[in-house]
């Protein structure tokens, strides 16, 4: 999805995989596209990366979250970019996730304001509005 919003005109992206395939599927898919100069990838722990990412000050407009299916925790991501001052005003949040789970439809500073099943795939939307 990262791709597909630098495609359609976004300035820049960040990717982050714990996985050294995806990483370098994400590398090689950027450099096809010709959009590697407008992305950063990294091979990182989500968790870690955004404490990294927030000593860098960023912020970040719109986010996609895509954490293994087994890990139930697209929440606690949510929670520490709020923490860390990761988000801009109003941001954007997109979550997929297994459809078996439930995420909240609204949580601290976020509110669900789409949600679509695809058979075993969830995404849900939220707004970040502190």
């Amino acid at each position: 999805m990262g791709i597909e919003a630098l495609s359609r005109g976004m300035d820049k992206a960040v990717f982050v995989d714990l996985d050294y395939k995806s990483v370098e599927v994400v590398r090689a898919n950027l450099k096809a596209a010709g959009l590697e100069e407008r992305a950063e990838v990294y091979k990182n722990d989500a968790e870690r990366a955004l404490k990294v990412l927030a000593k860098r000050e960023a912020v970040f407009e719109l986010v996609f979250l895509d954490p293994p299916y087994r890990l139930k925790f697209g929440d606690k991501l949510m929670e520490a970019m709020d923490e860390l001052k990761l988000l801009e005003d109003r941001a954007t949040v997109v979550l997929e996730y297994e459809s078996s789970y439930v995420y909240p439809s609204c949580f601290g500073n976020f509110t669900e304001l789409r949600k679509a099943e695809y058979g075993e795939t969830t995404v849900s939307i939220y707004r970040y509005e502190p």
